[in-house]
């Protein structure tokens, strides 16, 4: 059985834009996680320009994520 994918976002206590991903990443989803990944680029600003991707909590990542 797959483990949705869920996406959030959050800012780290550096400040910097977290996109946090969860569960599986697939060719089922991927479009998913895109759309995620570039909306969170437009959100980084200033001179604080990282965006940290936490896929800590992602158990399964085929080919179609990297």
């Amino acid at each position: 059985m797959t483990t949705p994918l869920t996406l959030d976002t959050a800012r780290g206590s550096d400040g910097k834009f977290v996109l946090v991903v969860a569960g599986e990443i697939d060719l089922s989803n991927i479009d998913a996680f895109s759309q995620a990944l570039a909306g969170a680029a437009t959100q980084v600003t200033g001179g604080n320009n990282a965006l940290l991707v936490d896929i800590s909590a992602v158990e399964y990542l085929d080919s179609a994520a990297i």
